[in-house]
């Protein structure tokens, strides 16, 4: 190859292997051969097509190839250019060592996602690759691949009440109900007990899920008001007197995305509104499992009007897609026609593998293997940015940081989008998008690595301690 005023022009041969494969090949090699240096800047899509003869689909291809690997990378209106183990000026991005990585997995590359909420990987993918041999080797493996009994087979109907007995309370599995995840359980739930233009009570700010699914089943959603340890009574019973709502959706520990955790008292006191108002309660419980003690669940003081509704997304695996809804006697069928007219059924292999987990006790290992990384996370924040102005329970996935009065929550969160690290301000969890306090949402579990998450807690520090460019704030 030749490197002609900056521009770099292979000599590639291209015989049976797929043009682009040949080009992303000779961009590697030459990176790996130090004839391409870090920080060179690549040629255009169209100037390389030409020197190459080929289309500029085709190089578009090969660029995406050898940016999946972390090798280059680009920025519209900037090029393209090799990547190196730092934040490269016009990419803001960076290849971090792992360190709890699996054998197979690449080092993460691109923006920091901090917004979304799910356990550290960990035990799981060890468990997953086991129980996925085991499986293999199943004489009855096609029985998981055909159509299912709606409510679930009954073997994971009994694995759901074993899992909501580490809740403490005893659920027949016949009122155990399989879904796919919490949101298809808090969905078909509402189907259940609510019609179209009803009103529905949620926590002032709330689970986003729930707008959507109000959005689907064309629901009202009025805000009850929150404190510090979440629903506050008075505000709920004003509230029950003025709409005459239908139901009630709530996340009582660990709220989402308050971190508010119910206390028995307050949980009695909700529980005995609802039943004097015959209001139906949701009750998503996704979180309950991360804390040591967590409290007795509303619902189960709720016999005939409460729905709990769990999964394994937040303390197993997000992407199992197990979900469980204990249901009231009465109520079971209806929910069963909700499931059947949403998705048909959970998928019986998610369901097969989620179920061997908890029966033979791996479910538990990865839970304990989760709150171990988890805890060692929470003492990252707590050393790079503190646990001052921050809700952050033993066991919580996220942080819910209240912020300096010189920020606000979204400008927050938009100044970090350009330095690689994104986060959810307090607006994405309100009803109606104002009222929303001045924090913002910092979820720790995303980064596979542990450095990686270093590093964006680095940079939400230094960015809290610049305070807002200069451009956008007010001058009078």
């Amino acid at each position: 190859m030749t490197i002609l005023k900056n521009k770099w022009a292979p000599e590639i041969f291209f015989g049976e292997t797929p043009k682009y494969q040949s080009i992303a090949n000779a961009i590697r090699d030459d990176i790996s051969n130090g004839i391409l240096k870090i920080g060179d800047r690549m040629p255009t899509h169209r100037d390389l097509a030409w020197s190459l003869k080929v289309t500029v689909g085709t190089v578009s291809r090969a660029y995406s190839e050898v940016e999946r690997l972390g090798l280059i990378g680009g920025e519209v209106g900037r090029g393209t250019y090799v990547r190196d183990n730092q934040i490269h000026p016009t990419q803001n991005t960076r290849i971090i060592t792992p360190d709890i990585l699996m054998p197979d997995e690449a080092a993460e590359t691109g923006p920091i996602n901090l917004s979304f909420n799910f356990p550290p990987p960990t035990g799981a993918v060890d468990a997953m690759r086991q129980t996925l041999v085991e499986l293999s080797q199943t004489p009855n493996l096609s029985t998981y691949m055909d159509y299912q009994p709606h409510a679930g087979m009954d073997q994971h109907r009994e694995a759901g009440s074993l899992w909501f007995k580490k809740r403490n309370i005893n659920v027949l599995p016949d009122n155990v109900l399989i879904t796919s995840g919490a949101h298809n359980a808090a969905l078909c739930a509402l189907a259940t007990i609510t019609e179209p233009g009803d009103t529905i009570l949620v926590e002032r700010l709330t689970f986003p899920g729930s707008k959507a699914i109000a959005n689907m089943l064309n629901l009202r959603l009025v805000a009850v008001d929150i404190d510090e340890e979440g629903l506050c009574p008075d505000s709920l019973r004003k509230t029950c007197l003025r709409e005459k709502p239908k139901a009630l959706y709530c996340v009582p520990s660990l709220q989402n995305p308050t971190n508010a955790i119910m206390s028995e008292t307050r949980i009695k006191a909700i529980a005995r509104i609802a039943d004097e108002f015959g209001l139906f309660v949701v009750e998503d419980d996704l979180f309950a499992l991360l804390l040591k003690n967590p409290s007795t669940p509303l619902t189960s003081l709720l016999p005939d009007l409460g729905f709990l509704v769990t999964s394994v997304s937040k303390t197993l695996s997000p992407g199992s897609r197990t979900g469980y809804v204990a249901v009231p006697q009465a109520k079971r069928n209806a929910v069963i026609a909700a499931i059947r007219a949403s998705c048909w059924m959970a998928p019986p292999l998610s369901s097969e593998i989620t179920t061997r987990w908890i029966t033979n006790g791996i479910a538990d290992k990865i839970l304990k293997d989760n709150q171990r990384e988890s805890s060692k996370r929470r003492a990252l924040f707590a050393d790079i940015i503190g646990l001052e102005n921050t809700v952050i329970p033993e066991g919580a996935l996220h942080a819910w940081h209240y912020l300096p009065p010189e920020w606000d929550s979204a400008s927050f969160a938009a100044t970090l989008i350009p330095k690689g690290v994104i986060l959810a301000p307090s607006s994405a969890f309100s009803i109606t998008g104002d009222e929303a306090p001045n924090h913002i949402r910092i979820c720790l579990g995303p980064p596979k690595q542990r450095e990686r998450l270093k590093y964006a807690l680095t940079i939400i520090a230094e960015t809290l301690k610049e305070g807002p460019p200069i451009d956008s704030m007010s001058v009078v």
